[in-house]
């Protein structure tokens, strides 16, 4: 009698167990998208650039998948970027230059986008930073598919224009389109636009704030030109 009770109740625990794992596995799981522009293989981890010291993201990347052949949907910014955000090729979308806004494009506009997808699907959708071209946040659009954005629905990026210099700028040579050089020593990364975003997704991430199940997106501008950065992080690469 009592190993059919043994029995019994060991059926029961079984039951419940199985019960909590399907549970757990029809759980959502939280998002977390990070988008670093013009990044290429310039990372520890894909050893493209030796040179490269990216300690977090070699950590990061330690602890999950790497995917080391990946390629770009096309050699432009704004039409890469709607290809991955839409799962539609720019040889299908007619969508090859910088200057094509996917809202004026029938085939991208009609199109369910990834943070479109994921409030269908019940999540709650924050972003900040370059995320899409710049283009999808604007009066006309108003950052389509996100419940919030950082810094605003028609601003994709904070501004560089707060940022001191220690030196005339630029030294690139080409205008501002390809500048590159130090802040002045009072800036910090804290400063930058780039770290502005990462702290206000730091903040959401860890403060509690967000619904479960939630998107995060936090798109970073850099490498992309121009670079301007603290002096601390020049000093590590001589030139």
């Amino acid at each position: 009698m009592k190993f059919l009770r043994f029995l019994k109740a060991a059926a029961v625990c079984c039951f419940l167990t199985a019960l909590t794992v399907q549970a757990a596995e029809k759980k959502p799981m939280n998002v977390l998208f990070i988008a670093i522009d013009d990044l290429n293989d310039w990372t520890g981890m894909l050893k493209g650039n030796p040179q490269a010291k990216t300690p977090h993201m070699d950590r990061l990347a330690a602890k999950g998948m790497l995917f080391t052949n990946a390629h770009c949907a096309a050699p432009a910014c704004g039409p890469s970027r709607s290809a991955i955000m839409s799962g539609i090729r720019p040889s299908t979308s007619g969508n090859y230059i910088n200057k094509s806004s996917f809202i004026h494009n029938p085939i991208l506009n009609n199109s369910v986008l990834l943070p479109e997808f994921f409030q269908q699907n019940g999540y709650y959708v924050a972003g900040a930073g370059k995320l899409f071209h710049g283009y999808h946040f604007n009066e006309e659009v108003k950052g389509r598919g996100f419940d919030e954005y950082f810094p605003s629905k028609t601003q994709d990026l904070p501004s560089f224009e707060g940022l001191k210099f220690a030196s005339k700028l630029p030294m690139g040579g080409w205008g501002r389109q390809a500048d590159w050089g130090p802040c002045h020593p009072d800036v910090t990364l804290d400063d930058h636009p780039d770290g502005i975003t990462a702290n206000w997704a730091k903040e959401k991430l860890l403060g509690g704030e967000l619904q479960d199940p939630f998107f995060l997106g936090a798109g970073i501008f850099e490498p992309h030109l121009p670079n301007y950065a603290p002096q601390e992080y020049f000093d590590r690469f001589p030139l």
